[in-house]
């Protein structure tokens, strides 16, 4: 049996902007988490670690992670085969043609590589720039090993996604005639098996950004006489997720409830509010973050609600004289509003006008 250990999209060094000053910490976490991975690939007996792609964010990271990286490849015995992706790619100045790695280290240049002691051969096509389109680039099963693998980054081809660069198809897939492509670009694991080719996503091992719900993983892989056996192993330490928050019916403290319900200083969260609401209702996303944003490693709210059209009418009706011409001059001025975003202003002076003329204290 051969045991590998898969992934891919590390991102060392992401400027991560989305997460304003707290984007070093989670920069410093990826390291962390990289050095976790491959003592989990020592602790566990691996024969190979496979990293499809993007272990850096850019060809030339800055020299203090780079020898922290080498560092932690270099510290066991461990083959490693690392495949430049399109954020670290093979072009001109790249670190991988510029740098010395440990010798256990394989910076796959589009030769097949076997490791020494290992019946098994490894392909893979580093992507030349970012927008080399090739990533499986015609490999195919030489026969020379019991067991072959190739690493591709790119995008699998599906018809719910449109066009895609770095295309990898299904026919590209069956064509290799692998026992296993360990694939990376996606950042959640997910498997594109075809026919007796087994082919998976690791996913990243840490999220970075607020979309990346399903990362923090990297992948067992086992080969032998029987097939391939293919298992997620968890090693990321944050998260991400994108709430949508219906404020229908809702009021401001429920909708607060609602995103504190989910407080976790590892997560990284992203909440779009959206609905009908009364206008009382209405949330100030920018008082509401200053509340709670310290429950979460990263918080951003925005919100889409409208104000609900019957509470308008029956302010109107039932109201003071005074509140009532309000409403029905900022009900006009709505409707002749000439796109969402004056509507979306209108219905916030609305709010803030109703909540003034009830005497109620607001702050700017």
């Amino acid at each position: 049996m051969i045991h590998i250990l898969h992934t891919s999209d590390v991102q060392l060094d992401a400027t991560l902007g989305f997460l304003g000053e707290r984007a070093p910490e989670q920069r410093r976490r990826l390291l962390t988490t990289f050095e976790r991975i491959l003592a989990l690939a020592v602790d566990g007996h691996y024969d190979l670690v496979v990293i499809a792609g993007d272990l850096f964010d850019t060809p030339r990271p800055t020299e203090a992670t780079l020898t922290r990286a080498q560092r932690a490849c270099g510290a066991n015995c461990l083959p490693i085969a690392i495949l430049p992706g399109n954020h670290d790619h093979y072009g001109q100045g790249s670190v991988y043609r510029d740098s010395r790695w440990p010798s256990n280290v394989h910076i796959m240049d589009g030769q097949p590589w076997q490791p020494a002691g290992l019946d098994l051969l490894v392909h893979g096509h580093p992507l030349a720039s970012a927008h080399d389109s090739r990533p499986l680039n015609d490999v195919t099963r030489s026969g020379d090993c019991q067991f072959e693998i190739a690493l591709a980054h790119g995008n699998y081809e599906r018809a719910d996604f449109g066009q895609v660069s770095r295309p990898i198809s299904a026919e590209a897939l069956r064509a290799t005639g692998m026992d296993y492509v360990a694939l990376g670009d996606w950042h959640a694991p997910a498997e594109y098996s075809q026919s007796s080719v087994k082919a998976w996503y690791s996913g990243a091992p840490e999220p970075t950004a607020f979309s990346q719900a399903d990362a923090g993983y990297v992948l067992d892989v086992r080969l032998d006489d029987t097939g391939v056996s293919v298992n997620p192993v968890q090693v990321g330490e944050s998260r991400a997720q994108v709430l949508e928050l219906d404020a229908t019916g809702l009021t401001a403290e429920q909708v607060e409830t609602r995103i504190t319900q989910l407080a976790d200083p590892l997560l990284m969260l992203d909440v779009h509010i959206y609905g009908a609401v009364l206008p009382g209702e209405l949330v100030d996303v920018n008082q509401l973050a200053a509340r709670i944003e310290a429950s979460f490693f990263s918080l951003r709210i925005s919100d889409d609600a409208h104000v609900l059209a019957a509470s308008l009418e029956d302010i109107e009706r039932e109201g003071s004289p005074l509140r009532a011409s309000y409403v029905r001059l900022m009900r006009a001025r709505m409707q002749e509003a000439v796109d969402e975003t004056e509507r979306y202003r209108l219905e916030r002076a609305l709010a803030l006008g109703l909540a003034l003329l009830d005497g109620k204290r607001v702050l700017s």
